[in-house]
């Protein structure tokens, strides 16, 4: 009885962790002088359903969808276009994008975006 009540709680605690570290559905904006990322969020926080990225010099853009993962307790969103991968943590007022793997000849950048209304 007590395994069963040890277990239970467990899989509570572990699935309450990962539903409040998670963004609610929804669409945002971030941005700085360089970027602007637009995400549309679904399925409870666990799909990028769209990212928009959108390079502010070039007003070149870059599309693409992703998805939250979870592991070792720490959890963050990833989401691939045809350019570049990017990853973030889930985000307060600030995010930290970082845009990785690029297939276009792009270096790798870590950006530091703000929360836009």
């Amino acid at each position: 009885m007590k395994k069963t009540i040890y277990y239970l709680t467990t899989m509570i605690l572990f699935t309450a962790q990962t539903a409040f570290s998670q963004m609610n559905d929804g669409q945002y904006t971030f941005a700085n002088n360089k970027v602007t990322l637009e995400l549309t969020i679904t399925d409870y926080g666990r799909t990028i359903s769209s990212a928009t990225v959108t390079n502010n010099t070039t007003k070149k853009t870059s599309t693409g969808k992703g998805e939250y993962r979870h592991a070792n307790n720490d959890g963050w969103y990833e989401f691939q276009t045809t350019d570049c991968n990017y990853d973030f943590d889930v985000p307060a007022d600030k995010l930290f994008l970082t845009q990785f793997d690029c297939k276009n000849g792009q270096q790798s950048i870590k950006y530091t975006l703000t929360k836009k209304s």
